[in-house]
């Protein structure tokens, strides 16, 4: 909710109630699966660190849709095929090493 305009507290609690019921929601099925539902909290920390931006405003289904993703790539439910599918898993493997080996404290603690 980025605007150059005040903001009702009201508006903003709303929209984080509605993303906290997505995450809830989430973590309730992985903790049924038997999987450590605190994985949904760093999913949307990552989110929220990377992703979020001005333009998704109170686009809630962006929400749902990106951490449905990272919950995939985290949590396969199939195989892939070898070929294009496989080496762009590959790819997401550099990248995420990268993104490892460069880190940031943003708080500097």
């Amino acid at each position: 909710m980025w605007q150059r305009r005040p903001i009702p507290a009201s508006s903003i609690q709303d929209l984080a109630n509605e993303f906290y019921a997505v995450a809830a929601e989430r973590a309730e099925e992985y903790h049924e699966m038997g999987e450590d539902a605190e994985v949904i909290n760093r999913a949307v920390w990552y989110l929220a660190q990377v992703h979020a931006s001005p333009p998704m405003n109170t686009d809630v289904r962006w929400f749902t849709e990106m951490l449905s993703a990272l919950l995939e790539l985290a949590f396969p439910n199939t195989h892939v095929a070898e070929g294009k599918p496989k080496q762009f898993l590959e790819d997401l493997l550099k990248g995420i090493k990268w993104s490892v080996k460069n880190s940031f404290d943003p708080d500097g603690t």
